[in-house]
């Protein structure tokens, strides 16, 4: 009996064991199993997650990343061949519909572009959203210039139906700038580049939409050494700020300046802002640039006030990247935080095309923000932008400048009185100073005072000067406040501050 009992409780544990081992190998495939789903699954997910960082989320094309691997694999293939030829295309007034209707709106807009340019695209060729409203073409197909414009025209003519939205037609233009494969444009970058700067040159062109890269046609590109040049101009003083006054009609007095500066280059005389600042903004030193002005500025008018001089208000022109990053804010506050008794006196003027940048939001954030310390915001070149009016709507500014070309067409086109007549009235209505720009002529100024125009600023009343003229005009000038009726003007005024 106890013979039988243990054989029983070996077969029990046998069996215990056998099913035991099952149990483990079916669970063990189980495991194996639902590793290699979970594995099968994170493959997959990397390859979407990787598809993902080579595709526009809301177009569906390539992206910017994925258009440099491609254009870089055509490349390489063609660079025995004819090469390959990239479209860059710039929609012109995109960022209207994004302030007139919604960024649905804008939205809708660029995914009608990109299926429109998709259909104009061959098999063998690609097309990619690189930017907010930029995009671009990459061909092989194309191998003459007359091809290029030939390519260009259908994708022009693809582009050009109005974009149905909600019911409405929205209209947008189009820049392209062409650019071949060669010996100057060998990557990506360089042939991206060179046509971006063809396109930019066609935005510019009234005449054109279309623009091919010519090295001839274009600057030659800054070189470190003009970045040190630079900077060495502005550590040595050479670059100043001078200043054209700013004048009531009915009084002449001088009610302010507009800030300009100048470059006492030492072998080419003194140079205006059109010889210098595309080289500085070309060399990205626009805020360096913007601080140092505003530097001088800032201790140009410590002086005037310490004599007892009204300078008014005097505007120093702001660059979007000083608005549209933290770090050119933050600058700028701790500069004009040095001088807080002078910010009844200061001005920043902006013009209206920093608001189609990416960082508009930005942009009107640090407007508002520098306007609540006190700062006056001026809108340059009023009149001629795309969405002026919604700008009003949307910030508060102290200051509209009507566009000179308004004030030369007077007397000249009819239309011209007829819409300052209407910029005026609405200033008022706003409570806002209106001040008409590029005044030249007599018959000018007595149109603009004939039509309750008071605030004036041009050649006729005045060149940007450099300080020490403009110290002893305000010393003659009656809308100052000096406390000694004798002052009289000392040599370099700004080494007293």
């Amino acid at each position: 009996e106890t013979q039988a009992v243990y054989w029983v409780m070996i077969a029990v544990l046998t069996g215990l064991y056998i099913f035991s081992t099952f149990d483990t190998m079916n669970r063990q495939k189980t495991t194996r199993l639902a590793l290699e789903r979970a594995q099968q699954k994170a493959n997959l997910r990397m390859v979407e997650l990787e598809r993902l960082s080579r595709t526009d989320s809301l177009t569906g094309l390539m992206n910017r990343r994925a258009f440099d691997e491609i254009a870089q694999s055509m490349m390489n293939q063609h660079a025995n061949k004819q090469g390959v030829t990239v479209f860059s295309i710039d929609l012109d007034g995109f960022k209207p519909i994004n302030d007139s209707y919604g960024h649905d709106a804008g939205d809708a807009v660029l995914r009608t572009v990109a299926d429109r340019l998709q259909k104009v695209a061959d098999q063998d060729d690609w097309v990619a959203r690189v930017g907010g409203d930029e995009f671009s073409v990459l061909t092989a197909r194309v191998t003459s210039v007359t091809q290029a414009h030939q390519f260009a025209a259908q994708i022009t003519a693809l582009l050009a139906d109005a974009i149905p939205y909600n019911q409405k037609l929205l209209n947008v233009g189009i820049s392209i700038g062409i650019a071949r494969q060669g010996p100057d444009a060998n990557t990506p970058t360089e042939l991206l580049s060179q046509a971006d700067q063809a396109m930019y040159l066609a935005k510019q062109d009234r005449d054109t939409q279309v623009k091919i890269y010519n090295k001839a046609a274009f600057p030659v590109r800054p070189t470190p050494q003009d970045r040190l040049t630079l900077l060495d101009a502005m550590e040595r003083g050479q670059i100043l700020p001078h200043y054209q006054p700013k004048i009531h009609l009915d009084t002449g007095e001088i009610v302010g300046f507009e800030a300009l500066s100048r470059w006492q280059h030492p072998t080419r005389g003194l140079l205006p802002p059109s010889q210098f600042l595309p080289l500085i903004n070309e060399l990205s030193l626009q805020g360096t640039f913007m601080i140092h002005a505003a530097s001088l500025v800032l201790k140009d008018l410590a002086a005037l006030v310490k004599d007892g001089l009204n300078p008014g208000h005097v505007s120093i022109n702001m660059p979007e990247v000083t608005l549209a990053t933290l770090v050119g804010r933050q600058e700028l506050f701790a500069l004009i935080e040095k001088y807080p008794n002078l910010l009844p006196f200061l001005t920043f003027e902006i013009t209206e095309d920093v608001f189609f940048a990416r960082s508009s939001e930005i942009i009107r954030t640090s407007i508002n923000q520098f306007r609540q310390a006190g700062v006056r915001i001026s809108l340059d070149d009023f009149g001629t932008g795309y969405a002026s009016l919604q700008h009003l709507k949307e910030l508060a500014f102290d200051e509209l400048k009507l566009d000179t070309g308004f004030v030369r067409d007077l007397g000249i086109d009819p239309a011209a009185k007829v819409l300052i007549a209407g910029l005026l009235t609405m200033s008022k209505g706003l409570q806002v100073d209106l001040i008409a720009q590029g005044v030249e002529t007599q018959g000018q100024r007595d149109m603009l005072q004939s039509m309750g125009c008071t605030y004036v600023q041009g050649y006729y009343f005045g060149a940007a000067m450099p300080f020490d003229e403009t110290y002893l005009r305000l010393v003659t000038n009656t809308h100052s406040f000096r406390k000694d009726e004798n002052l009289t003007l000392q040599p370099n005024r700004r080494a007293a501050v």
